[in-house]
């Protein structure tokens, strides 16, 4: 099993991305986002099938990302799963409070 977790206090994707591994999407993946106490915002997860990922210098900017259909605009914390694989996750956030911090969390379970 592997868990990464990535962690945002400012608008935009600047956290980065978290690569799915293909060896291990076979049992799923599980994501969880969490808003720290006292932390207000709005953010979606978004993923990619983008093999450039993969690669030392991927650009976020310019990849085809695709909202998560139940972790978008999320205002709370929340749980859900991928059902069909992907290269990468990833936090996109609309918005923060002041010293906020909102973490995505990724668990891939494999063989």
């Amino acid at each position: 099993m592997a868990s990464q977790t990535i962690e945002a206090s400012a608008i935009g994707y600047g956290a980065g991305f978290i690569i799915i591994d293909p060896l291990f999407f076979h049992y799923g993946v599980g994501l969880s986002v969490w808003f720290a106490s006292g932390t207000t915002g709005t953010v979606s997860v978004e993923y990619t099938h983008d093999a450039g990922v993969f690669s030392g210098t991927y650009n976020q900017a310019t990849g085809r990302w695709i909202e998560h259909p139940v972790l978008k605009t999320l205002t709370g914390s929340l749980g859900s799963s991928l059902q069909y694989p992907c290269t990468a996750v990833r936090l996109n956030v609309a918005g923060i409070s002041a010293g906020g911090r909102i973490a995505l969390g990724v668990t891939q379970v494999g063989q």
